[in-house]
């Protein structure tokens, strides 16, 4: 009759250190890998916008195919139209800029963001910065993982997962 008590008290104390763990433990920051199928090397902006509410809410600066410098949205990146030398606009926005090697995968974490923090990247061209893809994000989870493959000079798919996953 003692042994299954002393199995019950296991258990309990296993799962509250499970759970301690969980909790205590860091969030984890999101994870983006850009795929490089080019014999191309492009630029990519990782960011973090703490103010943001959504992705909507992200405001970038850019220049447009005719030499205007104006203040653009997610849709219009997205939109197909040629945009040059993108910056985030805002004062609360943190970025980290990386070079994607060609024909190579290029893994990066958002080490400055929070939990409900809205995050994002840009992936310009080497030689004339033209949006090649761009996404925001907004997860409310640790663990988050976004993945972008580059063929022939575009975004050809890309793929976000905003579930908890422990690595």
């Amino acid at each position: 009759m003692l042994r299954p008590r002393v199995s019950l008290l296991i258990l309990v104390v296993l799962s509250t250190i499970l759970v301690g763990w969980t909790v205590l433990s860091p969030d984890e920051p999101p994870r983006l890998t850009v795929e490089n199928q080019d014999k191309t090397r492009y630029q990519l902006t990782v960011f973090t916008a703490p103010n943001a509410d959504s992705p909507t809410d992200v405001t970038f600066r850019a220049t447009t195919e005719a030499g205007d410098r104006r203040d653009i949205g997610l849709a219009d990146l997205q939109s197909g139209a040629t945009y040059y030398n993108v910056t985030l606009a805002g004062d609360e926005v943190r970025s980290r800029h990386l070079t994607v090697r060609p024909t190579s995968n290029t893994t990066t974490t958002v080490e400055t963001w929070e939990p409900g923090n809205t995050w994002g990247y840009v992936v310009e061209g080497n030689d004339d910065e033209s949006i090649i893809g761009s996404d925001v994000i907004t997860c409310e989870r640790e663990g988050q993982r976004a993945h972008v493959t580059i063929v022939d000079g575009f975004q050809e798919q890309w793929t976000t997962h905003c579930a908890w996953e422990r690595a």
